[in-house]
């Protein structure tokens, strides 16, 4: 069994760099810093002189890299952005947990403990919004093959929709001006088949280029 080995990538969004399975290549990755997406390309190889190749180990042929060209593979696994979606709120729990720490640090040093329970009570209160909200993104999964569009809910009672490419009727795109700022927006998505949009996919990182993806997966 061969083992797997690592690549780095500049993103070409933002320059970040990318650490990427060499398992990933010839597939669409998010970038870790700006999120957006970006194909991993095999990096070229050049002949060498024979004062070079040394002792050279002959394999047969190398089979193509991602399999069979029917074969299904994934493209993009997105969660909602929710902390971009929640954009005062999520300010407004970071305030309380770095105030209340504040606080409870201050009330400790001036032994006040009104004022050092109060603090901590805060901090708890906002730590725990951030980690609900966070835990909640984390049960909505958008998935994107080179053949379908899948929209996966819950974590205990599941609920998943999808489209195939081939039958996309309709592509919507919405962004306010601030989720513009953000590049999230919702994302949907409906079947020649259906009447309603099937796929609901909210606060969905740089939703322009997702349905750019489908788009190209479409014939």
């Amino acid at each position: 069994m061969s083992q797997q080995s690592t690549l780095v990538y500049k993103c070409p969004h933002c320059g970040a760099k990318a650490e990427v399975g060499d398992d990933m290549i010839g597939e669409v990755v998010n970038c870790p810093r700006c999120e957006r997406p970006f194909r991993v390309e095999a990096p070229p190889s050049f002949p060498i002189s024979d004062d070079e190749a040394g002792s050279v180990l002959r394999k047969g042929g190398a089979p193509l890299v991602g399999g069979p060209i029917d074969q299904e593979h994934v493209l993009l696994v997105l969660h909602p952005a929710i902390f971009r979606r929640r954009i005062f709120q999520t300010a407004a729990a970071v305030l309380l947990v770095v105030g209340g720490l504040a606080a409870a640090v201050w009330g400790a040093g001036v032994a006040s403990p009104w004022l050092g329970f109060g603090g901590l009570a805060a901090a708890v209160v906002g730590g725990l919004d951030l980690a609900y909200w966070w835990f909640k993104s984390l049960f909505v999964t958008l998935t994107v093959t080179n053949r379908r569009t899948i929209l996966r809910r819950g974590l205990v009672s599941k609920s998943t929709s999808e489209v195939n490419h081939e039958d996309v009727r309709n592509i919507q795109v919405e962004q306010s001006v601030i989720q513009r700022l953000l590049n999230i927006g919702d994302l949907y998505v409906s079947s020649a088949g259906q009447d309603t949009l099937e796929i609901r996919a909210r606060a969905i990182v740089d939703p322009e280029g997702v349905a750019s993806i489908i788009r190209e997966h479409q014939d």
